[in-house]
């Protein structure tokens, strides 16, 4: 994928989970957004793509710029083999839209 380097910073999108915590009050993790949030991350690995394979999917591990939220349990800030997707579709990343 053109431009897709280790270092390189993008969106990666978190399907949100609902948890209950000590004192048995209910919240989504991180924060609500429609059941997902935006997350930054940097690329820490790309995988190179087969000459043979039909389509690029962009794989990657990410390093996740993960918020701190209060009485949250603490969530993975590092996924792999990550794949690209333009719609943000939840467990994918996507480049960071121009501002």
């Amino acid at each position: 994928m053109e431009g897709l380097i280790e270092g390189r910073v993008v969106h990666y999108t978190q399907e949100l989970t609902p948890f209950v915590d000590a004192e048995g009050k209910g919240s989504m993790v991180p924060s609500i957004d429609n059941r997902k949030e935006h997350l930054a991350a940097s690329v820490a690995h790309v995988y190179k793509v087969d000459p043979k394979a039909k389509e690029d999917k962009g794989l990657v591990d990410l390093k996740l710029v993960v918020p701190r939220v209060s009485g949250a349990p603490g969530m993975n800030d590092f996924v792999e083999k990550v794949a690209y997707d333009e719609s943000g579709k939840p467990g994918t990343w996507h480049w960071i839209p121009k501002a």
